[in-house]
């Protein structure tokens, strides 16, 4: 019931094939406020004990403020051949869009010998009772769950008349040059969500056309592929 109120609809789960024990919780911010600094510390304060926090960014002006915080770091710099560009936005100006799958495959390398990566961004807030421990509620709500990715919105997007309405990475993914069946194509919202150890390294060691989607899409759709 708890995953209805604090997600707006079901969590979708992709299976995997062993259990898994040790985790890394990724906080992923390059803004630093009392708000965020706020929720990164309910975040340490709501840890299992199978879990590290690590505090991702590509802001070393952060990194300087909580040096004496015993906080520990992954620093990354987007380049410009870490943007992909989509040229054909349903929107009134185009933009450049950073590539997050390179936050998560970093993560990964940096921290290949943990069984679960959380990926958490840093606006996001969980709504219940007891504030102080809402993330653990999540974290030992799947501490023994057995699947490739957990996210929330994780959908087949053809089947979806709001995804084919109004997604717009699903029609700039699509792109003719790319040759992607549409109906391969699944969608998840990843503000919050945990990706498997196994998932990341097959992702990251594959050339596989569906990783010229939007991240959010590539990664569900390649998990359905290779049937995680």
């Amino acid at each position: 019931k708890f995953i209805k109120v604090l997600f707006r609809v079901p969590f979708i789960f992709l299976n995997k094939d062993k259990f898994k024990l040790m985790e890394l919780v990724v906080f992923i911010s390059d803004i630093f406020n009392d708000f965020v600094l706020n929720n990164f510390l309910i975040i340490e304060n709501n840890l299992l004990n199978n879990q590290k926090l690590i505090w991702l960014t590509t802001n070393d002006s952060i990194i300087n403020k909580l040096k004496n915080n015993n906080v520990e770091f992954l620093s990354f710099n987007i380049s410009k051949d870490d943007l992909i560009n989509y040229p054909e936005l349903h929107i009134d100006t185009h933009r450049l869009h950073p590539d997050l799958s390179q936050l998560y495959l970093i993560s990964f390398k940096t921290y290949p010998n943990y069984d679960n990566y959380w990926f958490i961004e840093n606006d996001v807030k969980i709504i219940a009772k007891d504030q102080n421990n809402s993330f653990k509620v999540i974290f030992e709500y799947f501490k023994n769950s057995d699947y490739d990715i957990i996210a929330d919105h994780i959908k087949h997007v053809i089947n979806d008349e709001l995804s084919l309405k109004r997604y717009w990475w699903f029609c700039t993914s699509l792109l003719p040059k790319y040759n992607i069946d549409p109906n391969t194509i699944w969608k998840g919202f990843f503000t919050f969500c945990r990706f498997s150890n196994k998932i990341l390294k097959s992702y990251s060691d594959s050339d596989d056309i569906l990783k010229k989607c939007f991240f959010e899409m590539s990664f569900i759709s390649f998990a359905n592929k290779y049937g995680m």
